[in-house]
């Protein structure tokens, strides 16, 4: 098998997420410069919840991701880590 492509299985229920090709790790700061991101616990959820389907969205995987008040720290493997990142700024602002 080539080591440029993992299969990650998620069964939940009749579900089935089957990931590929994950040849690459990314490393994103998401900041609001002046102004704070999460208030609230409410948003804290709201937050994780929109980086958790923009990562389903784009069949990515993530490694581990820390959000603060403002700013969060995502680490994930994607094929394409600007659509992951652009369906989460999206999704975030219209909250």
């Amino acid at each position: 098998m080539d080591s440029r492509y993992d299969v990650i299985g998620y069964r939940a229920g009749d579900f089935m997420l089957k990931i590929c090709p994950m040849n690459e790790s990314y490393h994103i700061c998401v900041t609001s410069h002046n102004e704070v991101l999460f208030r609230s616990r409410e948003d804290y959820y709201r937050g994780f919840n929109c980086y958790a389907l923009a990562l389903l969205k784009n069949g990515s995987v993530s490694l581990s991701d820390s959000l603060m008040s403002n700013h969060a720290h995502f680490i994930f493997y994607s094929s394409n880590y600007k659509e992951v990142v652009k369906c989460f700024r999206l999704a975030y602002s219209m909250y």
